[in-house]
């Protein structure tokens, strides 16, 4: 343990209170130790009654060989944790002081995570210097201590939507308690209903054993609803009770459990459109969106990508233990003229990729064309070269959606070498929501 005073072991009543508050300020202690004599003259509950007023968060044990159970029930009551008889009970002390520390360890180890977190989330890990990103910041500034209200992220993909709502998390008054998150689009929708409210035993065939789902396990924290765009209309009904009363039931359950956690949803859709075309509740619209955060694109904010590519340098310098030593101009010019239909993500991939192929010095333009790579960044390609287009044909009598679905799919699919991840990014979709169009149409996509 940090600090047990062990000094405090000579009588109690010996010991003035400047020089024990002295030893509070000085050692900053997790567990006091003391020997505890049979005086009657009130000293010693003083003293644990000034220890109780200047830390109450402090275990305070008195030890003894001559115990007097008269004076321990005084102790206690004072504020004591324990009374333990040397004679007979040193195994005990060592239990105590075990307990003591392993709840001391597991303290410090909880706040290393928090500070961690709170590092890795702080907004000055939003870089940029751009009107739209300083404008995000001062939105997530105000918002961050309103608990109740409920946030709708919404931006491409790759543009940092997750790291907005753990900025929120983590910066916010309830940065203690637990962030979840679930995206939606990920797990089946006859599941996704136990997965956010839970389950009682025997709800269904296969419920062996009561489940929390995530709005219980956040309690007072957030949850984090990602591609909220993609739930279906039940779904949909049902989340919009718990944002109205504020309360859920485990399925197969008749008792009502309050929700306090703060809702952020994410989507990279058109939710407006969604909803005129009737896929989407209006009323669940407004009441996720009651303060919207829009994530621009990078080609918005070009005057970013020259600080966010060093801030990634920086990053992977220290991963890789390399020395880069930073950018040609010509990489600068790249960089700045690509489109990154990626955002963000895409430009971390290509520094990292960059940073892992030099040696020493400078990245130059070239360390972003990566021969027979998918992902290649080449900026001698042409804007009108062929292979920047993608073309096929249907018979306009029978042409439906779902056939130019199939073919677009099949042809960027053909592009990227199979790369489904890629696919998505260039279609502007999340991978899940393309792996369901995948599995879909698989029979026509072999």
């Amino acid at each position: 343990m940090a600090s047990v005073i062990n000094e405090l072991l000579s009588p109690l009543e010996n010991i003035q209170v400047e020089t024990l508050s002295r030893s509070l300020q000085e050692e900053h202690p997790h567990l006091i130790i003391f020997e505890s004599s049979n005086t009657s003259d009130g000293t010693q509950d003083q003293l644990l009654s000034f220890l109780r007023e200047c830390n109450d968060n402090i275990p305070v044990i008195a030890v003894t060989n001559k115990p007097n159970y008269q004076k321990a029930i005084g102790l206690l009551r004072a504020g004591l944790k324990d009374y333990i008889n040397l004679s007979n009970e040193k195994s005990k002390l060592y239990r105590q002081v075990e307990s003591y520390f392993k709840a001391w360890q597991k303290e410090q180890e909880k706040k290393a995570f928090r500070d961690f977190t709170k590092n890795t989330y702080d907004f000055s890990q939003i870089i940029g210097n751009s009107p739209h990103i300083q404008q995000v910041l001062d939105i997530l500034k105000k918002v961050i201590d309103t608990e109740n209200v409920t946030v709708l992220v919404r931006g491409e993909t790759g543009t940092g939507k997750e790291l907005i709502a753990k900025a929120i998390h983590y910066n916010s008054s309830n940065s203690k308690n637990p962030f979840v998150e679930i995206a939606c689009t990920a797990i089946p929708d006859t599941l996704l209903e136990s997965e956010l409210f839970g389950y009682e035993k025997g709800a269904f065939t296969d419920a062996r054993d009561k489940k929390a789902g995530l709005f219980e396990i956040a309690g007072k924290g957030t949850i984090f609803l990602d591609e909220i765009g993609d739930i279906t209309p039940v779904i949909q009904s049902k989340l919009l009770k718990v944002i109205e009363e504020k309360k859920f039931r485990r399925l197969g359950s008749l008792q009502d459990i309050p929700v306090h956690a703060r809702i952020i949803s994410a989507t990279g859709v058109n939710l407006e459109q969604m909803v005129d075309a009737g896929k989407f509740r209006r009323d669940l619209y407004y009441r996720l969106n009651v303060v919207p955060i829009e994530l621009p694109s990078l080609r918005q904010r070009k005057e970013d990508i020259p600080i966010l590519a060093n801030h990634f340098l920086q990053q992977f310098n220290k991963q890789y233990e390399k020395e880069v030593d930073g950018f040609s101009q010509g990489a600068i010019d790249f960089l700045t003229e690509y489109s990154w239909p990626g955002n963000v993500r895409e430009l971390k991939h290509s520094i990292e990729r960059a940073v892992l192929l030099v040696e020493h010095g400078f990245i130059e333009d070239t360390h972003f064309s990566i021969k027979n790579n998918s992902n290649t960044i080449d900026k001698k390609q042409s804007h009108t070269d062929n292979n920047n287009y993608i073309t096929f044909n249907l018979p306009i009598a029978n042409a439906t959606m779902e056939d130019a679905e199939r073919q677009l799919v099949k042809k960027i699919l053909h592009h990227t070498r199979g790369n489904k991840t890629n696919a998505a990014q260039i279609m502007k979709i999340s991978r899940p929501k393309l792996d369901r169009i995948i599995k879909r149409n698989q029979k026509y996509l072999q």
